[in-house]
C-alpha cells in the first residue's frame, strides 16, 4: 500500500533498546485503520496487514513492557472524512475496535487508544459513549 511503511524488526529492536537500555515499560504502536481493513471501510481485519501490525505488538509485549497501546492514529478520520459527521459511521469505527479486542481479549498488558487527536472535544465524548456500549 502506498505510504505504508512496515518497522519490522526494526521497530522491534527499538522498543527492546528502549525498554532495556532507558527504562521504558509502555509503548504506543500507531496504525491506520485504513491499513488494517485493506482500505475496505465496514470490513474485516485484513489477515495479511493485521499480522504486520500484530507482530508489532508482539514485539512490544515481549519486551516485558507493562502496557501496549494499539493506537489507532487517523484524527477521527478515514480518508480525511470525519467520523459520524459524514465520513464513517459509528458503527464502522465500533466494528474495528469490537475486531481487535477480540484478538486481545484477557490481555491485561494490551490496552486501546480508541482514536488519536479527535478533532474536537465534542468528537471525542461521542467516540467514547459510542464505543463504551
Amino acid at each position: 500500500m502506498g505510504g505504508t511503511v512496515d518497522p519490522g524488526q526494526l521497530g522491534i529492536d527499538q522498543m527492546q533498546h528502549f525498554a532495556k537500555d532507558d527504562g521504558m515499560n509502555t509503548f504506543r504502536i500507531p496504525v491506520g485503520w485504513q491499513f488494517l481493513l485493506n482500505n475496505n471501510l465496514g470490513g474485516t481485519l485484513d489477515s495479511n496487514n493485521w499480522n504486520t501490525y500484530d507482530r508489532q505488538i508482539q514485539g512490544c509485549l515481549n519486551t516485558g513492557a507493562a502496557l501496549c497501546i494499539v493506537d489507532i492514529h487517523n484524527y477521527a478520520r478515514w480518508n480525511g472524512a470525519i467520523v459520524g459527521q459524514g465520513g464513517p459511521t459509528n458503527a464502522q469505527l465500533a466494528s474495528l475496535w469490537s475486531q481487535i479486542a477480540t484478538k486481545y481479549k484477557g490481555n491485561s498488558k494490551v490496552a486501546f487508544g480508541l482514536m488519536n487527536e479527535p478533532v474536537s472535544k465534542a468528537l471525542a465524548r461521542r467516540t467514547k459513549r459510542m464505543l463504551t456500549c
